[in-house]
Order: C-alpha cells, then structure tokens, then sequence
C-alpha cells in the first residue's frame, strides 16, 4: 500500500473522482455505484486479491483467486445491470475496488495511529 503524501492524494483523487462519477451516473443514468453493500463489496474484493498475491500455497491461491474474482464478477454484472452499459459497468466495479483501497487506507492509518499513543 501507498504511504505517506502519496497515498493522502490517491485517496483524495479517488474519492473526488467517485463523487463526481456518481452524481453523473444519477443524472445520467439514475444509478449509483454508491451502496452500502457494493462497497463492502470492493472492499472484500481488494483484500482478497491482495491476499491471492501473499498465498502461501497454490491451492490455497487457486480458492482465493476464484472468490475474488467471483466477488468481482458480482460486482460488475450488478453495476452493468444498473447502468445497462458494459464500459460504465465495469469502471464503476473498478471505482469500488479503488474505494475499497481508500477505506484500507484510512483503516490502517487509524489503526497505526492508535498504536503510536
């Protein structure tokens, strides 16, 4: 993962970008990436790929590759149902992928942060 101003910019980009991609997927499209759910969703999905690239084993790579991208397969056919659009479908599964990372972030500073005091 990122650190450091790096990273402080990244999550920014990221968020800005989701937040002016959102509010024009609902005045174009009247759909949101932004739900609960698909959110959760990104988030799991970052940290099992990440966690495929880390596997000690092959099968245990092979189960975890699968999952995600199952989580991932998820996530796009319901942004595409949403949107009725593959390319709109499929940035805004890359949105909550990239969201999901922002949140690791924020998550892992707070907690480095709370072990410094």
């Amino acid at each position: 993962m990122l650190e450091g101003w790096l990273a402080i910019l990244s999550v920014i980009g990221v968020v800005s970008f989701g937040v002016y991609y959102n509010s024009w997927l609902q005045r174009t499209r009247g759909c949101s990436a932004l739900t609960f759910w698909r959110v959760i969703g990104g988030v799991a999905d970052l940290l099992l790929w990440l966690a495929v690239l880390d596997v000690g084993s092959a099968v245990h790579g092979v189960i975890l590759f699968l999952i995600a991208g199952g989580i991932f397969l998820l996530l796009f056919l319901e942004n595409y149902r949403d949107s009725k659009s593959l390319l709109h479908g499929f940035l805004m599964t890359l949105w909550l992928i990239l969201i999901g990372g922002a949140i690791t972030w924020v998550l892992i500073a707070l907690s480095n942060r709370s072990k410094k005091h």
